[in-house]
C-alpha cells in the first residue's frame, strides 16, 4: 500500500508545486479526507491446506468507506462487468486436453492498487484508524484504493488496456472481460482479478504466466494436473486420471451445513416437495408472513443457493426459482423448505459438473414448458420456462423461470401463456436467446460450434407454429417474440427438432420432480467427484 498508493514527501513520486504533506495539514483540511478503515479476513482454505490442516491465509487491507447510499457516482465511472457463469463454464467444457489444452490461475496481489493512477494526477486524502498507535492516520493516495465506488471500472479498465495493447490479446464483444489471443490460443475469463487461463499447450501457457507477471505483481501460476486442484470463485476444479476435468463446490456446501447445523443431517431425495408447497400457499391464504428475523434469515440462504444453482449445481434450478418469489413475498415455512434444500445438500454436494475426454457433441440446447403447472399448489398463473445449453454433454447454461409473456400489445392477460402451445413457444425464444448468444461466443474465442444451432422442444403445436406450418388463429397475439424466432430460423442462426417429451433435458426445469425420474435427470446433468 504504502508503495503503491501513498504519496509522502520522502518518495520520488510526481507531486504538485503546492505539496503539503498529510500530518501536516490544518484541522480544516484533514475534515475532507475520506474515511477508511482496516479490514482483517481470512481467506477459505485450499484443498492441499485442508489435507494438511493448514488454516486459509490471513489478508489486512485498507477499504475505503465510500457508500453509495450517501453519494452514488454515475454508472459510466464505476461500472465493471464480469463474465458471466455460462461463459466460465464455456470455457471449461470446451478445454480438450487430448489437443494440449491447459488450464491455471493466476493470483494478482492487491489487483486494485495495481491500477493506473489518476490521469489527471489528482490526489486524494484519506483517514484511518491505526490499531497499533490508537490514533488516526492521514495520507494522500494517487489512485483507487478497495472500496471506492470506480476501484473495479479503474482496474478494469487497467487490465484490459495492457491485456490487449501489450500482450496482444483481443477482448471478447459478446461477453466482457474475456480476452482472447488467436494466434497464441489462450481464452482468459476474468472475474475482476481473478484469471481463468485456457491455452493450446504448455508453452503457450507458461508464456501467458511470464509476461502477465511482468505487468502485475502476482502470488504466482497455478496449474491444473492430476492431484493438484485449482480454487476458482470458490469453486473446486479437479482433473482425474483419465483426463475428465470436474468442477465442484464441496467445500463450499460443506461450510454452508455446518453454519446451518445440518453437518450431520440425513439427506434429502430431491431439493423442493410439493408438501413443503402446500403448507406455505395454506399459509399464504391466511395471511401468516415470517417474522423480520426468519426473513433476514431466508434472505441470505436464499443467495447462498442461488449461487450454487448459478454455478455449478443446475438440479437445484427449479427450486431455486420458486424459492425466489417465495422468498420474497415472505410467508411462513419458506425457512422449512430452505432448510429441505440444504438437506438434499447434504447428499448432492459430492455432485460435480464433468467435462469429459474424448466427447465431441459441440453445442447442444433443450427447451421446454409447463403450462401454469404450480396453479393447483400455489395459485401461480404464469408459466415456467425450462433450458439447459450444453457443451460437448457438460451444462454450461440453464434457465427455470416464470415467463413473462409481454407482445406489443398488452393488457393485463398478457403476463400469461393462454396455451401450451403458447408457453412452449415463449420458451422456445427465451432458449434460443441463450443458445445465440453462447454460440457467438464460441465464434469469438475460437470453439468450434456448428450453424444453425439445434434446438430440441417436445411440443409439435409450438414447432409447427414456429415453422409456419400450424394454425396461427388462437396464438396471432404472439408477435413480437414469434417473428424473431422466426427471423433466427430465417437467418439459419438456429432451428427446431422434435423430440419426445421423455427424451427432452429442459423438462426437469420445468415443474417439481421427484423420485426415479429426478435421479435420472440429476444423473444425466451432473456426475459424482472423482477422487
Amino acid at each position: 500500500m504504502t508503495k503503491r498508493r501513498f504519496v509522502r514527501l520522502e518518495d520520488d513520486k510526481p507531486k504538485p508545486a503546492n505539496f503539503v504533506p498529510a500530518h501536516l495539514l490544518s484541522e480544516a483540511a484533514k475534515s475532507t479526507a475520506k474515511k477508511c478503515r482496516m479490514s482483517y479476513t481470512q481467506k477459505r482454505e485450499t484443498p492441499e491446506q485442508l489435507q494438511s490442516g493448514e488454516e486459509g491465509a490471513h489478508k489486512a487491507r485498507l477499504v475505503c468507506m465510500d457508500l453509495k447510499v450517501k453519494y452514488e457516482k454515475p454508472k459510466e465511472e464505476t461500472y465493471s462487468a464480469v463474465p458471466t457463469a455460462e461463459a466460465f463454464r464455456l470455457v471449461v467444457a470446451s478445454t480438450d486436453i487430448e489437443k494440449g489444452d491447459t488450464l491455471s490461475t493466476n493470483d494478482v496481489q492487491t489487483a486494485f492498487l495495481q491500477s493506473f493512477k489518476w490521469q489527471d494526477s489528482r490526489l486524494v486524502l484519506i483517514v484511518y484508524w491505526d490499531e497499533f498507535t490508537k490514533d488516526w492516520v492521514y495520507e494522500w493516495i494517487d489512485g483507487v484504493i478497495y472500496g471506492m465506488q470506480e476501484g473495479s471500472y479503474d482496474w478494469k479498465n487497467t487490465l484490459a488496456f495492457r491485456l490487449t495493447h501489450e500482450m496482444g490479446f483481443k477482448e471478447v464483444k459478446n461477453m466482457e472481460s474475456i480476452y482472447h489471443h488467436p494466434e497464441k490460443k489462450i481464452t482468459i475469463p476474468c472475474h475482476v482479478d481473478d484469471p481463468l487461463i485456457k491455452a493450446r499447450g504448455a508453452e503457450a501457457r507458461d508464456w501467458f504466466h511470464e509476461e502477465f507477471n511482468k505487468l502485475f505483481e502476482c502470488k504466482g501460476q497455478q496449474n491444473l494436473v492430476e492431484g493438484k486442484s485449482l480454487d476458482y470463485l470458490s469453486m473446486n476444479i479437479t482433473i482425474t486420471k483419465e483426463g475428465d476435468i470436474q468442477v465442484d463446490n464441496k467445500t463450499k456446501i460443506e461450510g454452508y451445513l455446518e453454519e446451518m447445523g445440518l453437518q450431520d443431517c440425513n439427506p434429502a431425495k430431491e431439493p423442493m416437495r410439493k408438501d413443503l408447497l402446500n403448507i406455505i400457499a395454506e399459509n399464504k391464504k391466511a395471511g401468516i408472513k415470517a417474522s423480520p428475523e426468519v426473513h433476514a434469515m431466508n434472505m441470505k440462504w436464499n443467495g447462498e443457493l442461488q449461487w450454487l444453482c448459478q454455478s455449478t449445481h443446475p438440479v437445484l434450478a427449479t427450486a431455486c426459482g420458486i424459492l425466489s418469489t417465495l422468498v420474497a413475498e415472505n410467508w411462513a415455512g419458506v425457512d422449512d423448505a430452505i432448510k429441505h434444500t440444504f438437506r438434499y445438500l447434504q447428499g448432492a454436494k459430492e455432485l460435480c459438473l464433468v467435462k469429459k475426454m474424448g466427447v465431441r457433441t459441440g453445442l447442444t440446447a433443450s427447451s421446454d414448458a409447463d403450462w401454469a403447472g404450480l396453479y393447483k399448489v400455489l395459485g401461480e398463473k404464469r408459466s415456467r420456462t425450462g433450458t439447459v445449453i450444453k457443451y460437448d454433454e457438460m451444462p454450461v447454461g440453464w434457465k427455470s423461470s416464470w415467463q413473462q409473456c409481454k407482445g406489443t400489445e398488452y393488457d393485463l392477460e398478457a403476463d400469461i401463456a393462454t396455451s401450451s402451445a403458447e408457453a412452449e413457444t415463449y420458451a422456445a425464444a427465451d432458449s434460443a436467446k441463450l443458445a445465440i448468444h453462447l454460440k457467438n461466443i464460441c465464434e469469438e474465442i475460437d470453439i468450434a460450434v456448428s450453424k444453425p444451432v439445434v434446438i430440441d422442444i417436445d411440443a409439435g403445436a409450438a414447432l409447427g407454429f414456429i415453422n409456419n406450418t400450424g394454425s396461427v388463429g388462437r396464438m396471432k397475439h404472439i408477435d413480437l417474440r414469434e417473428s424473431w424466432v422466426n427471423q433466427m430460423r430465417d437467418r439459419k442462426q438456429v432451428t427446431f427438432r422434435k423430440v419426445p417429451g421423455t427424451s427432452n433435458p429442459a423438462d426437469f426445469f420445468t415443474k417439481i420432480i421427484t423420485g426415479p425420474e429426478f435421479k435420472r435427470h440429476q444423473d444425466e446433468l451432473m456426475s459424482k467427484i472423482e477422487t
